[in-house]
């Protein structure tokens, strides 16, 4: 599994978000939670709620490629399976999981192709809601390292590595220590590329129009199933 990795990823508008400041150093204290349970307590907050909206902004550090790629935008999430990322910067670049389907359209890079493909549990490489809080306890070894600051609110930094093959090498994620909300993700990825998102102005139980989490190709666009 490669999060927020779509098939064929194009260069210009993959997933993950810039660093809005530079973290200071984690301030592990002997009292802080085990990092499960922060996990837990985020898993629980997050499925009491029907559905949760946010800003997004992402950096994207590609070794293989000796560049940085920035991109912004909201990111929607419902339970049990929608999802969607829809950017502002590259405008018009989507990737959207209707439950069926995992959709993604860069038209910065070809507005004339749509890649689908079947869903499946593959949403999970777009959703790291389902990738980090769904059982973290028997997919991850984990560590919190302390409190951080992370766009001028207090989370907690907690380490993970994969307890099997993951696509990916090691994974941080930020939660809150007020409130138990994702802030930020940082995944190493086996290619050496590191990916960051970082959230902002989150939205709990957000009213969605119905067809928001429907993509409806764009005339004259072919769309490829994987």
């Amino acid at each position: 599994m490669t999060l927020f990795a779509p098939p064929r990823p194009p260069v210009a508008p993959l997933l993950l978000c810039a660093l809005l400041t530079a973290p200071g150093p984690a301030r592990a204290q002997s009292g802080d939670p085990d990092a499960y349970s922060v996990l837990s307590e985020a898993s629980e907050r997050f499925e009491a709620l029907e559905a949760l909206c946010a800003e997004f902004e992402q950096v994207t550090e590609v070794t293989l490629l000796d560049r940085t790629i920035r991109g912004r935008g909201t990111l929607c999430e419902k339970h049990p399976n929608l999802f969607s990322m829809r950017f502002a910067d590259p405008e018009g670049d989507v990737v959207l999981v209707d439950g069926t389907y995992v959709w993604t359209y860069y038209p910065s890079m070809d507005e004339k192709q749509v890649i689908r493909f079947v869903a499946g549990g593959a949403e999970a490489g777009f959703n790291f809601y389902n990738a980090f809080l769904a059982d973290p306890e028997t997919k991850y070894h984990a560590t919190n390292a302390g409190l951080e600051d992370v766009a001028g609110v207090s989370a907690y930094r907690l380490e993970l590595e994969p307890r099997a093959a993951s696509g990916f090498r090691r994974a941080t994620v930020w939660v809150t220590a007020e409130g138990r909300l994702l802030s930020r993700v940082r995944i190493h990825d086996e290619n050496g590329s590191v990916r960051t998102v970082t959230l902002s102005d989150v939205r709990l139980d957000p009213e969605l129009p119905a067809d928001y989490f429907t993509f409806i190709p764009p005339p004259g666009a072919r769309v490829v199933t994987r």
